[in-house]
């Protein structure tokens, strides 16, 4: 699979350059844009976990990203672009550039992308049409009402939900989408390992993505479907050796929007399967679970209101003496503003629930978020 894909995608690649002439009428020139995003949260939690960041009270969030973006089109009718993404505000993570990559594209082959971007199964797919700022799969509520259950390893559904990227977050890859005919779409892509080109990186590797969806309108009616899969070949062994029979990682995932009039509905479900050994401890523990995700919101004018529910569940450790599921639970009511193009106010009252796989509560947590800002995209 893997040599079939690659094989592929740089055939389409090689292919497009090589028809007609490849000289550009315009050299490339980069233009800024991006988004800034600045919120007030107040969070409030009990106090049954022993373990677990939380952080009670007001605070202050940040998230931004500069984006510098060009191309240029060949004589031949393919597209170059690069796009450069530079970390901004309280909310980045350690990489002063997040995605960098490169496109080529054609109305009539597709688009091959190359660089440090997420894959088609994460790109393709389609979850609850909710607007919160803080959302339900995003991992953002880890900020205030933290994860008591310890299942950072053994848990990881709890924090991808539908949307996860299962290891594949804007690794070196490459991907290949074909053009849209009759409303569907396919996406292709490999990814050698984790990566986002700062090194090798040990924890999986030869990753291929496979995504797949549906756009069409019929008259004011629109539908919007997916399906996707992230597969691991391999992954990473622990220090002492304990890894199962069956060391592949995979991810599947679907989901569905219906929408008329102003209204949309839908949802999402996913499943991930990696059984593996504990990276640093003498255990066997287990990254398997599902998650699914609903939700509707109504759009009038330059108002926009959603509510979502989500449940997520990963296995403990499966030689604990009371293993059993980690459970996170949300509801989530939220709102927008449209102020003017690329200023929106935004409002979120959310609800989360930690449910440990021990007996009693001393991996239980839940907690309320009331998070009230502005979006600026620019």
């Amino acid at each position: 699979m893997k040599k079939v894909l690659l094989g592929s995608t740089a055939l389409v690649a090689v292919t497009a350059l090589a028809t007609g002439g490849v000289s550009a009428a315009e050299p490339v020139s980069l233009s800024v844009g991006g988004y800034l995003n600045n919120h007030f949260v107040i969070a409030s939690h009990s106090d049954d976990a022993l373990t677990g960041g939380a952080r009670e009270g007001p605070s202050i969030w940040q998230e931004g990203e500069v984006h510098f973006k060009g191309s240029t089109k060949l004589d031949n009718g393919i597209s170059i672009s690069v796009q450069i993404e530079l970390e901004g505000g309280s909310g980045a993570t350690g990489d002063d550039i997040d995605e960098s990559y490169i496109t080529l594209s054609s109305d009539t082959m597709g688009s091959v992308i190359i660089g440090s971007e997420n894959l088609p199964d994460y790109k393709m797919g389609y979850g609850a049409p909710v607007v919160s700022s803080i959302g339900l799969c995003s991992g953002y509520q880890l900020n205030w009402v933290g994860d008591p259950t310890g299942s950072t390893a053994v848990g990881a559904p709890l924090y991808w939900g539908t949307c996860g990227r299962f290891g594949a977050n804007d690794p070196q890859a490459i991907s290949y989408y074909s053009p849209r005919l009759g409303g569907f779409q396919l996406g292709l892509g490999y990814a050698p390992d984790t990566s986002q080109g700062r090194g090798y990186a040990t924890g999986f590797e030869n990753g291929v993505s496979v995504g797949l969806n549906y756009v069409a309108d019929f008259d004011g009616f629109g539908i919007a479907a997916s399906v996707g899969m992230m597969r691991w070949a391999e992954t990473a062994t622990n220090t002492l050796g304990n890894v199962k029979e069956d060391d592949s990682a995979r991810k599947i995932a679907g989901g569905l929007n219906l929408s008329f009039a102003g209204f949309t509905v839908g949802g999402a479900y996913a499943d991930y399967n990696n059984d593996r050994g504990a990276l640093t401890t003498n255990s066997i523990q287990s990254a398997n679970g599902e998650a699914f995700e609903v939700g509707a919101s109504y759009a009038t004018g330059p108002y926009t209101v959603s509510i979502g529910y989500a449940r997520h569940e990963g296995e403990g450790v499966l030689n604990a003496a009371n293993a059993g599921d980690n459970e996170l639970t949300m509801w989530d009511v939220a709102g927008t503003y449209a102020l003017s193009a690329g200023v929106n106010l935004a409002a979120t009252v959310q609800h989360d629930d930690y449910d440990g796989d021990t007996v009693g509560t001393s991996d239980d947590r839940e907690g309320w978020l009331f998070d009230v800002g502005i979006n600026l995209s620019f």
